[in-house]
């Protein structure tokens, strides 16, 4: 076992909340994790980076602009920019503690304009969506194999929406 590999908790958010409007709550704090560029065109980081954002309403400006379906995506960014995702995180989690005090992946980051860009909010898949794909696909297999699997696996049906 790896001591910095972990597994994370799949969202358990019923379908009427999800109709109903955000889940996670607007402004929550989340995290994303990635190995992508400090900045736009810039350099790669020769340690794994970690930025802490607030989900944002699906309806304000900053979504809108590049939302394409807010039922399977979610919106995370700072007001006035300055931290976000970039490019090569693409695929990374997007993470919120709990009021259990468990990690729970909310997102898989997808993409954005640019970089941390006022204005723009960054883009990511909202994995509550396919909770019951996951968990039908998972067949009640729950290991630390299986997790990093499942994150790859939602990666990749992220790119035939």
């Amino acid at each position: 076992d790896d001591p910095y590999v972990s597994s994370i908790c799949i969202p358990s958010v019923n379908q009427s909340t999800l109709s109903a409007g955000e889940w996670p709550s607007v402004g929550t704090n989340v995290v994303a994790v990635g190995w992508g560029t400090l900045s736009e065109g810039g350099s790669l980081p020769t340690t794994l980076q970690q930025v802490t954002v607030q989900t944002v309403a699906y309806q304000a400006s900053t979504c809108v602009r590049t939302m394409v379906n807010w039922t399977v995506q979610l919106c995370a960014g700072v007001s006035g920019g300055g931290k976000d995702t970039c490019q090569g995180d693409s695929g990374g989690p997007l993470m919120m503690f709990s009021s259990s005090n468990q990690w729970v992946l909310i997102g898989v980051t997808s993409s954005g304009i640019g970089c941390a860009r006022a204005g723009y909010s960054g883009m990511y898949t909202r994995v509550a969506a396919f909770q019951g794909w996951i968990n039908s696909t998972m067949n009640g297999t729950y290991t630390s194999k299986a997790s990093i699997y499942l994150c790859l696996l939602v990666v990749g049906l992220w790119f035939f929406f």
